[in-house]
């Protein structure tokens, strides 16, 4: 476990999505429509290991071991970009450097396997600018859901 400045959280790599608390996996903006699903489908394409050359699972936990947030990232093997598809971290934690401490690592994680980039998709590019990040000049679309 590494010992990361700001919010006092470790980061840990884990390859198992049942280790998410479902408080924090609940609290991702937009809501997810079936939390459950979230988890069966997860634990069913996690179980080949094609599926962890390209995604990345980690955890934030605080001195005691218990889990207070984590950040998923998927890297696009045409285009080499890496994208964080969530982070959640325990509202006591929020506004306390982690977006940073998640910035920092995902750029060390770009090094080690050479991304192009880095993209996430977020309801808070404010709070994503203050750390570097930028509009891409790509809008998302969607049909259905309404």
């Amino acid at each position: 476990m590494k010992k990361i400045k700001g919010s006092g959280l470790r980061y840990t790599p884990i390859n198992d999505f049942s280790l998410l608390p479902r408080p924090l996996v609940e609290q991702i903006k937009p809501k997810l429509p079936d939390v459950d699903r979230f988890y069966n489908v997860l634990r069913m394409v996690s179980a080949g290991q094609t599926f962890w050359a390209v995604n990345y699972l980690g955890v934030f936990a605080d001195h005691e071991h218990v889990i207070k947030g984590f950040m998923w990232l998927t890297l696009n093997p045409i285009t080499y970009v890496l994208h964080i598809n969530m982070l959640s971290v325990d509202k006591a934690y929020q506004n306390k450097g982690i977006l940073g401490e998640a910035k920092n690592l995902a750029q060390k994680l770009m090094k080690e396997i050479h991304a192009e980039k880095l993209t996430i998709d977020t309801r808070a590019p404010r709070a994503f600018a203050k750390h570097g990040l930028k509009p891409a000049g790509v809008v998302t679309m969607e049909l259905g859901g309404e």
